[in-house]
């Protein structure tokens, strides 16, 4: 996601919105936040499978029904 979309609450939400879809499953949700000038150029890169590797502005995992770490 890029930047200037991150807020402090988007791991709640993201919580949220996914608990109720998993029943036992259990998953994990890898956050990635770009700088907002590489944002679209890192977005293109996944969609056609590129391998485009760009240092991220953070990550964090977000662990759904699993075990927390």
């Amino acid at each position: 996601m890029p930047e200037s979309s991150y807020y402090s609450g988007i791991r709640k939400d993201v919580e949220k919105v996914f608990t109720p879809c998993m029943s036992d499953n259990h998953v994990i949700i890898k956050l990635i936040v770009q700088n907002d000038d590489c944002y679209d150029e890192y977005k293109n890169s996944v969609l056609n499978d590129n391998g485009m590797i760009m240092k991220s502005v953070s990550e964090e995992n977000i662990y759904i029904n699993g075990d927390k770490e």
